[in-house]
Order: structure tokens, then sequence, then C-alpha cells
């Protein structure tokens, strides 16, 4: 729509117009003695697709302002310019990002709360979608945001401030994984105060380095972690949530919330409900060592609960060194007694997670499909796979060597191609000016650079 500059004059209405197809008309009627007259119906002539959108740019102070409606919604905002061209250009950029749904209407109360104010927010209307220690980390994670920006509203935080704050974090010595995650949540507040897209170009999440899968053990190091484990009766949780995890690819979150209504005794299996990602609800069949790992498991539960176990109750139930054991709360973990068993078996340094990496090792060592480890493992990416790529290439050269051994040696076996080479005489310097020296010469029957070449040998 074409926009004409008011006029000078500015009272109290036409600072604040209202944004109706009427009142554009008015404000290009001619005035009272005029012979000109204009027809409302051809101010859209041409351009029927912005009937329904009626614009008005005005000033405010210096500066001037856009108020306009789209689908109900009223959008209201400064163009933060005293110039008339560049104002127009920024009228057309805020009425596109209207559009497509990335700006934020006047009515949209999020955008003008406080940061702070604007976090809990946030966090609290994405609780239910969130697992206990995502909203643990998500916490922690938005403290130093809230520090940063403090009582600052959100509309009114540019690509400078995300910069610099940036810039603090990285100052404090926090690294750049940490950076990222903050990051998340910031531009996660962003977004749904329509607010993102202005410098979504501008800010980047910072590069992280691909660090390592993990260790997978060996056969002698897991015997020595077992054994360590059977030392000890304080490390006995610890040395059973080692054998299911070897043995089922589970991590350490979905043992501490596994419950006795996911163990199916009779089939030998068990239902993972709650994992890390979509993919992580699966069905696991359990070997002899993780069945007889349940069982102990199931008899310390009923020697402090008795023989009938609520079938809510977690496994691996929450049991202080001092205090009651309480069966409907799962343990925060066994991380003291993991750490000593691992120290006293003098294996190196093994995190949990690691037991994890060294079964979907051991499935892919044992000519498992990549659907067989996925559907064990909860993977639902195939890119995790390619960690394990080395293994698989391992495998394929001893295939590709099996069947060497079922044909029939050729005649020109490679044997028998070393001796012939070994009969040959070296290929001398003598050689290469004689072939040189056929190939070139004046008579001008080859490329004369040959001849070039055989002077400079």
């Amino acid at each position: 729509m074409r926009n004409l500059q008011p006029s000078g004059r500015r009272d109290k209405a036409s600072r604040l117009p209202t944004p109706s197809f009427s009142a554009r008309a008015r404000q290009l009627a001619p005035r009272a003695g005029s012979a000109a007259t204009i027809d409302p119906s051809t101010l859209f002539e041409g351009r029927p697709s912005l009937l329904p959108l009626a614009v008005a740019i005005y000033k405010r102070g210096r500066k001037w302002w856009v108020h306009f409606e789209k689908d109900g919604r009223i959008f209201r905002q400064s163009l933060r310019t005293s110039d008339w061209q560049e104002a127009k250009r920024k009228e057309k950029e805020l009425i596109a990002s209207a559009e497509s749904g990335k700006a934020s209407p006047a009515s949209e109360p999020f955008g003008r709360l406080e940061f702070d104010r604007a976090v809990f927010q946030y966090r609290r209307d994405r609780l239910a979608n969130l697992s206990e220690s995502t909203q643990r980390s998500e916490l922690d994670h938005s403290k130093p945001l809230m520090a940063f920006f403090g009582r600052a509203r959100v509309n009114k935080i540019n690509a400078e401030a995300v910069q610099q704050y940036i810039n603090a974090r990285h100052e404090a010595g926090r690294s750049n994984a940490k950076i990222n995650k903050e990051l998340s949540i910031l531009i996660g507040i962003l977004k749904r105060a329509k607010r993102w897209y202005l410098f979504s170009d501008t800010v980047k999440r910072l590069r992280v380095r691909a660090s390592a899968v993990g260790r997978a053990l060996e056969y002698h190091e897991k015997l020595k972690l077992q054994r360590a484990g059977e030392k000890n009766p304080h490390w006995q949780r610890a040395l059973l949530a080692y054998i299911l995890a070897v043995n089922t690819t589970l991590r350490k979150s979905e043992i501490l919330n596994l419950r006795w209504m996911d163990v199916d005794f009779l089939e030998k299996t068990i239902t993972v409900r709650h994992g890390k990602t979509r993919g992580s609800e699966r069905e696991i069949p359990l070997s002899d060592d993780a069945f007889n790992a349940l069982l102990r498991l199931r008899e310390q539960a009923k020697v402090l609960f008795g023989e009938s176990l609520p079938p809510e109750g977690y496994v691996m139930f929450w049991w202080p060194g001092t205090g009651t054991a309480d069966i409907m709360r799962h343990a925060k973990g066994f991380r003291s007694a993991w750490r000593s068993m691992v120290r006293f078996a003098a294996i190196g340094s093994l995190r949990f997670h690691d037991l994890r990496h060294t079964a979907i090792t051991d499935l892919a060592t044992d000519q498992n499909s990549d659907e067989t480890i996925m559907s064990l493992a909860g993977h639902i990416d195939r890119r995790m796979m390619s960690h394990y790529s080395h293994i698989r290439r391992d495998a394929r050269r001893e295939a590709v060597r099996g069947l060497s051994k079922r044909n029939p040696r050729p005649a020109w076996d490679t044997v028998q191609t070393t001796v012939q080479s070994a009969e040959k005489p070296a290929f001398s310097s003598q050689c290469l000016s004689q072939v040189l020296e056929r190939n070139g010469g004046d008579d001008g029957t080859r490329t004369r650079g040959l001849c070039r070449d055989r002077a400079a040998f």
C-alpha cells in the first residue's frame, strides 16, 4: 500500500490514529473546497491482497511508528528512524514478518515482561514436557541469564546485548558447550516473544569440538571391575547396576527410573518407559546375567518392604545411608560407590555411561544388524551408528578374507606377481633418459617439452 507522509501538524488524535479502512480514506481525502475527489475503492486497485491490511505510519517525537491490523491482531511498533524512506522500508519488512507469523502483536504480553519473570513463565509452561533432571538443568542454566539481563524487558533485548552476554560468559571461563545450553533458554524465550528472528542471522551458537563417544571395556577390565564390586557389600547396588548396563544398553537414568511393573519375569523382558528421547521407549530382552541381577535387587527390596512389593515401586529405590528407605522414590544415584569400585579395580577413568558404549560395541562386534542395535539401544538417529563404523569396517574386512578362503587361487596370484616383479631390473635414471629421448627430439615427431625434461634429468 502506498503510504503518504502526514503533515507537520501533530495533535493527540493524529498521534494515535485508528488503523481502519475508513480512517485511511479520510486521511487521503481532499480538504473542503477542493475540486479533486478520491474514490476509496481505488486505494487498493490492482492490489487486492492488501485489502484486509490497513496501515498507518505516524510520528511520535522524532521517530516514525507503524500501526496496522492483521488477522484480528493489532501491531504497533516504533520503526526507530526519523528518515521517511527508511521508515517505509522497515514498514514493509514488519508487515512481511507479521504475515509469516514472526512479528509480535502489540497485545502480546510476554514480550513486555521483565526477563526474570519471563524465564519463570517460560520454564513453568514447559514443565509437563520435561523430566526432573532436565528441569534442574534448565534452572541452573537460567540463573546466569537472569543475573545478566535482570529486569530488562524481553522486547528490549537486541543482538548487541546477547553478544555482550556471550563475551562475559567466555571471559568468566565457561566452556562453549555450557554457553550454548544457556543460549538455548534465551533463544526459546526470544522465539516465544517473536524477537529472535530480528538477529538470528547475527548471533550464532558457539562451535563445540566433537568429543569422543566413550570407552569400551575389554574382557579383562570387565572381570576386574566385577571382582572389585564383590569385595565390598556397600558397592553391591553399583555392581548390579553395572551388570544391567553392560547386558541391556540401559542408561543410568533409565536404570534409576525402572519400576517393578516394567519387569516381566515370565517373558524375561523389561520395558523402558521414561528415556532420554522418543525412541528410548522400548522393550529389551533380559540375558541370564541381567535377569539374575534383577532377582538380587528384588530380594533386597523384599527384606526391607516385605514379600508383596507395589508395582509402582522403583527397582533402584531410595536407600540413604542414614534414614528410612522409600520404595516409591527412586535413588538419586550411586556415584560414590561407583567411583570407589572403579578406583579399586585399577582400570583407569571410567564413566558409568561408558558401560552403554561397551554394550553397543559388543553388539556391533557380534555382527548384529543396525536395526537390531538401534532397537535395543533406543537410537532414533542412524547417524549415531557412525560412531561404531570402525567396528563394522573390521568386521567387513574379516568377512572379505573369509570369502577368499572359499575360492581357488587365480593363476596370477599375488605371490607369483611379487616373485616376477623381483626378477625385473630396477627403473634407473638411464632407462628414464632413454624413454624421454625416444619420445621427443628436434625432428618434431613428439612434443619438445620432453627434450627439456631429459636435459633436466
